[in-house]
């Protein structure tokens, strides 16, 4: 049997239950029992893969919370502890950026939309740095960016990609800022209807624009379902779709959710909402269950499977290339969990 794989799943099935508020009693004595055990390529095999999900500062803070983390040794203790300070500084730098930039789109009355990461961390995770980042994402919704561009280059951006719905500028402290013109999901809706305000916790602003909660679960799996043939699946972006679902339980009516999402992506709702009642405890409308009974079936050891594979970019032949060079020792190695037999088994 291939070890790493069902302690990936047990760990991540612990770290998720844990973060939406589910009994994990069992999961946590599962997690107890099997880490200690563990050789060190075995071990470093599973810091790799909860690196490739985000989950690292997670890890950190729930082993830490739950005596965990005592049962490891040292160097993987030292390895959490860098993630989870590298994860507390990356997101304050991001929102003390966030702040500045939407304070000066407010003086020449531009009202962003702030959109993914950043939102979700303002507003359904409680631990501030929980939810790891790579850019910070805002919707300017008139479609003009001219203004929003002046005042970009005014506080040191630089324009990185002109593309057609959006721009992405590289700023001070290296954040990455994503400045959509246009998101074609929502363009029979005004822009009105989709956004509420809310106080955020970690921003230096009274109050920000974002999607409203049945928006909000709409646009999680319209990501998943465009990205995940390239990215594969994530366990942070299901993650944030199960924190949505705990956070606002049954107020995510599933009429509203279905106005909001687009039909390629239906199947993803249902097939999310699935995976959050049977693995994570949650208790989702039942609406949500029954909007595609034919969405996909998810479950942890498909998130780790599709992962690994889009990394290494298999089954495209350079994805082989790729792969055999770094088994072969004619290229090192990249730092990506490697694909294993099964993961090529239909």
């Amino acid at each position: 049997m291939d070890v790493a794989e069902p302690v990936f799943a047990t760990v991540a099935r612990y770290l998720m239950r844990t973060a939406v508020g589910s009994d994990a009693k069992e999961q946590l004595e599962d997690v107890r029992r099997l880490l200690p055990g563990l050789r060190p390529a075995a071990m470093c095999a599973l810091m790799t893969e909860l690196g490739v999900h985000l989950l690292l500062p997670q890890a950190y803070q729930q082993f830490h919370t739950d005596g965990v983390l005592c049962l490891l040794p040292e160097t993987i203790q030292q390895q959490l502890a860098a993630a989870r300070t590298g994860a507390y500084i990356n997101a304050g730098v991001r929102a003390r950026a966030l702040s500045r930039v939407v304070m000066e789109f407010r003086k020449c009355g531009i009202d962003p939309v702030l959109m993914k990461g950043m939102a979700l961390a303002n507003t359904v995770y409680p631990i501030f740095g929980a939810r790891q980042m790579v850019d910070v994402d805002l919707w300017v919704t008139s479609g003009d960016l001219s203004e929003p561009d002046r005042i970009l280059a005014d506080l040191g951006y630089l324009l990185k990609d002109d593309l057609a719905d959006g721009h992405v500028f590289d700023g001070p402290g290296n954040v990455r800022l994503d400045v959509h013109r246009r998101l074609r999901i929502f363009d029979q809706f005004e822009p009105a209807i989709l956004v509420t305000k809310v106080s955020p916790p970690h921003l230096s602003l009274d109050e920000v624009s974002v999607f409203s909660p049945p928006v909000t679960l709409s646009h999680v799996a319209y990501h998943m379902a465009a990205h995940w043939p390239k990215t594969g699946l994530q366990a942070r972006w299901v993650l944030d779709y199960a924190m949505l679902i705990a956070y606002h339980k049954r107020d995510l009516k599933p009429e509203e959710v279905l106005r909001f999402t687009p039909a390629e992506s239906r199947g993803w709702v249902s097939g999310l909402a699935r995976f959050v009642a049977e693995e994570l405890g949650l208790d989702p409308h039942p609406g949500l269950l029954d909007i595609d009974a034919d969405g996909p079936k998810i479950t942890l050891q498909e998130i780790a499977r599709s992962r690994r594979r889009a990394l290494w970019g298999i089954p495209k032949w350079r994805g082989w290339l790729r792969l055999g060079a770094a088994v072969t020792g004619v290229r090192p190695r990249p730092t990506w969990p490697r694909p294993r037999l099964a993961d090529f088994v239909p």
